[in-house]
Formats: structure tokens, C-alpha cells, sequence
């Protein structure tokens, strides 16, 4: 990883999205910013929920990863959408203090409807919404609001 001096690193990062080439575009778009240490992908909204539902084993077995510090979140996914991902987690019993959940959700969908906007705000837990394609400059501006200062 290649990072600019003073510059911040947002140290695990989750996307979650079922279009594998808006997933693989994302996950280059912040390995190529150079800010990003780890970067995880999950397909479905399911498999988000499960990620954090296994928050202590996974800990265990793999401290840096668990939680993501930030999660890039579609909204538009079969099964269980970007909106019932965070149905659940307002519903976990783990709130804002526990270390199960994410630190930052952004909404990125290629929807620019601003229904989805709104109810994507009506959600206290999403920092924003982003739509697709993520540019390189919104990938820095995340690293930066979110990241961890690094002095090299």
C-alpha cells in the first residue's frame, strides 16, 4: 500500500454488492488510491449481516479485519437489500459502542433517485450516499474523513 505523507489510511474496508464489475471497479478504485489496507467483499446482503454476526470468532482469528471501518453498501441487491442490511443492524443488539458494527456505512448505488436518497438518510448509522461509480477523488475524500492519520 502506497500512502502519501500525512496522509490518512482507512484500515479495513467492507463493499458490499451483488454486480461483481461494480464490486471489482470499487475495489480497484480504492487499492489504486493507495489509502485502503484491507478491502473485503461480500455479494449479498446476507453475507454482510453474517460477517458481523461472527464478529468474536472472527476477531479472534482475524483482529485487523473485524469490524470494517467503513462499509460501501448497494443499495439494490436480491434477497436481502442495502435497506434491510440496515434494518438488521439497527436491530442488533450490538448499538453505536459496540465494536460488532461498522464505524461508517455509505450508501453506493447506481441509483440516483432521491427517494433512495432520503430514506438512505432516515438511517442514522449511513454517513452518505455515493452514486456509482466511485471516482478516485470520492475514494480519497473517504480516506480522509475516516481514515487514520499515518506520518511517514
Amino acid at each position: 500500500m502506497n500512502t502519501s505523507s500525512n496522509s490518512s489510511v482507512v484500515p479495513s474496508t467492507l463493499i458490499v454488492d451483488d454486480n461483481e464489475a461494480d464490486a471489482v471497479w470499487t475495489k480497484r478504485t480504492l487499492e489504486r488510491s493507495g489509502r485502503y489496507g484491507e478491502i473485503f467483499v461480500e455479494e449479498s446482503g446476507s453475507d454482510a449481516i453474517a460477517r458481523f454476526r461472527e464478529y468474536e470468532a472472527r476477531r479472534q482469528k482475524e483482529p485487523a479485519r473485524c469490524p470494517p471501518m467503513l462499509v460501501l453498501l448497494d443499495i439494490n441487491m436480491p434477497g436481502m437489500n442495502g435497506y434491510d442490511v440496515l434494518k438488521a443492524l439497527r436491530a442488533s443488539p450490538h448499538r453505536a459502542d459496540s465494536p460488532a458494527l461498522p464505524h461508517h456505512i455509505f450508501m453506493l448505488s447506481s441509483s440516483d433517485d432521491d427517494f433512495d436518497k432520503l430514506l438512505s438518510r432516515s438511517f442514522e448509522m449511513v454517513g452518505g450516499y455515493l452514486v456509482k461509480p466511485l471516482s478516485p477523488s470520492q475514494a480519497a475524500d473517504l480516506a480522509d474523513r475516516f481514515g487514520t492519520p499515518t506520518h511517514e
